[in-house]
């Protein structure tokens, strides 16, 4: 871009325009020009001329866009089209690009149809995710999204291997490379709804290139940018998924926070699964920072260090069982998403769903008690606890009874009395209450302490086992613990204690001196 025309018809009374200068952006190619003016466009001015030729005087090298063809195929079922404004955000190796709107000719998105849009964004490399969804608005905003195909044009060096060639462009001087040209394209499977009333009730999801449907099962490392005011020594994380979309358990292997104003380096290891049928079904969990020599295995210091990493980070958590009563009024159960937020001294747990109940499948039933299982950091004596829902579902109105709140590591069990609708057309219309716990139903007994417990399984034929293995621990004086079971499932059970097997378990029991 060397020299710009510009100008007007001169229709109308003040047809007159004092032009100061013009700025134009080239995305694709990565060029911002400045055009400087500063003068009048009208007869009645300086030279009478309404068009000028006006040359940069300016060039500013900008973020570098490329061209993305995108291709968004709606799903062959009833009623699969929208009306809703479709948006996307493509995320790549490099980074992400903006939230873009996709704006089709009709403005529709038809069953069965498969609508091509053009757009300019920034180069985010290798493809690794897409956020596609709507904002739930117009006549029919439900849409059955089938698949999105992403094309990206990438240039890339690549070697001549013919030596002929090779003697020839190094006698002209020329690099020993070629710029190739590569179409690169991603597809996106989707077929699932986004709508209210569909599904899981979301608007938005983020799907996986075809090619990359097993990152979830491999090592793979995510690299986010956080800014946020300054908050001193780092002592927990909490991390937590919302349990939609059809492969939702991830196995959280650590976190790494980098401070880059202090250049100090956390590091919070998880080691376990956040599903809700898996380990002890929770999709939330708080991580305390460990020393680096806790994650490294390649010496004896590192070994041992390692072997108390669990008893490290289970002595800085306490272990809450929550057991949730529901009433035995007609209609008292609740299809709605029940969540909870347990209120101490020093901190709260913030919001966690209570997805997973240990004791029923089909949770939160009239009569029922079901009991899950919420581990926090540091929160202080319990004060109070914040129990809701949603209002999704067909039947969300709840009568809850009362809710029993078990932490072994600090010996007392609390009972938060209820009693009462949570229901928008019973009682007083509340699907949240805050309910603080009974000082005369309060129990105390002596601590449990954590104890780190390996088992290894012998590497003879037939050895393993997917029994329930249970371990009671004799102390002086005929002392004992209750009996506790190592794994907290049946599908936990089937992967531990196979032939030649060494499984740790961490357990909570009351104190117990061995013999």
């Amino acid at each position: 871009l060397n020299r710009l025309l510009i100008g007007h018809d001169n229709v109308g009374l003040r047809a007159g325009w004092f032009l100061d200068s013009v700025q134009v952006k080239v995305p694709v190619h990565g060029k911002e020009y400045m055009f400087p003016a500063h003068r009048w466009l009208c007869k009645d001015e300086a030279d009478g001329k309404t068009e000028i030729e006006i040359y940069p005087s300016e060039i500013t090298d900008i973020e570098k866009w490329i061209n993305y063809e995108v291709a968004v195929h709606t799903g062959d079922v009833t009623g699969a089209g929208t009306d809703a404004k479709v948006f996307i955000q493509i995320y790549g190796e490099l980074g992400k690009t903006e939230q873009i709107r996709l704006r089709s000719r009709s403005d529709n998105f038809v069953r069965g149809a498969t609508e091509m849009f053009k757009i300019e964004a920034l180069n985010v490399g290798k493809l690794v995710k897409l956020r596609i969804g709507h904002d739930g608005s117009g006549l029919g905003p439900g849409w059955f999204l089938d698949s999105v195909i992403i094309n990206r044009l990438n240039v890339r060096t690549v070697e001549d291997d013919r030596k002929k060639k090779k003697k020839k462009r190094k006698a002209e001087g020329l690099v020993d490379g070629l710029q190739e040209e590569i179409m690169e394209t991603y597809t996106f499977n989707c077929q699932r709804w986004l709508a209210r009333d569909e599904g899981d009730r979301e608007l938005v999801v983020e799907l996986l290139p075809e090619e990359n449907d097993d990152l979830e099962d491999s090592l793979l490392e995510d690299i986010f940018l956080i800014k946020a005011i300054d908050l001193a020594v780092l002592r927990k994380l909490r991390i937590r998924h919302d349990n939609a979309g059809g492969n939702a358990a991830w196995f959280l292997d650590r976190v790494e926070i980098v401070d880059e104003k202090n250049d100090t380096t956390y590091f919070f290891p998880c080691e376990r699964w956040l599903a809700v049928d898996e380990d002890d079904g929770q999709i939330a969990r708080e991580l305390v920072p460990v020393d680096e020599a806790f994650l490294r295995k390649d010496s004896n210091r590192d070994e041992q260090s390692q072997a108390t990493l669990g008893l490290e980070q289970k002595a800085q958590s306490t272990t809450y069982t929550v057991r949730v009563k529901t009433g035995e009024k007609k209609n008292a159960g609740t299809d709605a998403n029940v969540f909870v937020i347990l209120f101490g001294e020093k901190d709260d747990t913030g919001t966690v769903n209570l997805k997973a109940s240990k004791s029923n499948k089909n949770k939160f039933e009239k009569g029922n008690i079901d009991e899950f299982t919420i581990e926090a950091v540091d929160i202080g004596a319990l004060k109070k606890i914040r129990i809701g829902h949603d209002n999704r579902g067909g039947c969300a109105g709840w009568f809850l009874d009362w809710v029993e709140i078990d932490a072994p590591s600090l010996g007392q069990v609390l009972h938060f009395p209820c009693g009462r609708w949570l229901d928008k057309a019973e009682d007083d219309g509340y699907i949240v209450r805050d309910l603080f716990p009974a000082d005369l139903q309060t129990k105390d007994y002596i601590p449990f302490v954590p104890y780190e417990i390996t088992v290894s399984t012998s590497d003879i034929y037939g050895s393993g086992t997917d029994a329930d293995v249970f371990i009671v621990l004799y102390g002086r004086n005929g002392i004992c613990t209750h009996q506790k079971s190592l794994c907290v499932n049946k599908r936990e059970r089937k992967i531990c204690f196979q032939r030649g097997a060494v499984n740790k378990f961490v357990i909570e029991v009351h104190v117990c001196p061995l013999k």
